[in-house]
């Protein structure tokens, strides 16, 4: 490599480090994972320009963090980087960041998530107690939070259907949730599944 390139490089790195800073990355997933992998999935983007991509990646807040759609989009992602051999941190970063792709531990390709966590590791590394105490909005008109475990109760702010809530209490036929920027509030056992 010549020192002119070498320079051109040097100059191309740092130029793409201050975009990041001025202008961020598209959020990844955040409720448009397909649109965002264009980052990713772009077949002249190196090694390098990937590994950026993995650790810049991130919602920004979990209102467009939809996981049943988002996860299976960004199991994929993780797991070529996988087979690449990219950067264990910058794939551990976004397994951290979204709840290690939980949405998606039945999808065949996810044993090569696994296999990358270890399955020792597996359990404390992802916080499957937590994740278990998850459930997602599955009704498509999405859910209603209220302020007290009752259909006449009032209102404290609507939630999006694919949007996750942590379960705080159960109340008969209700969840009390932390529905994260959505608010706290109860929502009805019907209108939620599993994560």
């Amino acid at each position: 490599m010549t020192t002119e390139s070498k320079k051109l490089r040097s100059t191309t790195r740092i130029l793409l480090a201050a975009m990041i800073l001025v202008a961020p990355l598209p959020l990844f997933a955040c409720g448009s994972a397909a649109m965002m992998l264009g980052g990713y999935w772009d077949p002249a983007a190196s090694p390098d320009q990937k590994t950026t991509f993995l650790m810049t990646a991130g919602c920004g807040n979990h209102v467009n963090y939809f996981p049943r759609e988002d996860d299976l989009v960004i199991a994929k992602v993780l797991v070529d980087a996988i087979q690449n051999e990219l950067p264990r941190d910058a794939i551990a970063g976004v397994l951290k960041r979204f709840h290690c792709v939980y949405a998606a531990r039945r999808e065949p390709y996810y044993e090569v998530i696994r296999a990358f966590i270890g399955d020792e590791a597996y359990i404390s590394f992802c916080d499957v107690s937590y994740l278990q105490r998850l459930v997602i909005v599955q009704t498509p008109s999405g859910a209603m939070l209220r302020n007290a475990p009752s259909a006449s109760a009032e209102r404290v702010n609507a939630v999006r259907h694919g949007a996750y809530m942590e379960v705080i209490a159960t109340h008969g036929d209700w969840f009390e949730v932390d529905a994260k920027l959505y608010g706290q509030g109860f929502v009805h056992k019907q209108l939620v599944g599993r994560y």
